[in-house]
């Protein structure tokens, strides 16, 4: 990922997977931790509890 901001009681994630960017907002209470820029993240999508979308280029 590139870049991690917490948002509330939410974090949300930018990453690049297959050259598509990507942002994954997910609840915060469920990362442990600071996370450092350019660090392994292995993030599990649950379709019930977090939502994943194409990032847009504005």
């Amino acid at each position: 990922f590139e870049m991690a901001n917490f948002t509330g009681a939410s974090v949300q994630l930018h990453c690049t997977a297959a050259g598509q960017p990507f942002v994954c907002l997910t609840n915060a209470a469920q990362h442990c931790g600071p996370i450092a820029a350019g660090a392994d993240l292995r993030v599990q999508w649950e379709r019930s509890d977090s939502l994943v979308f194409p990032a847009t280029q504005h």
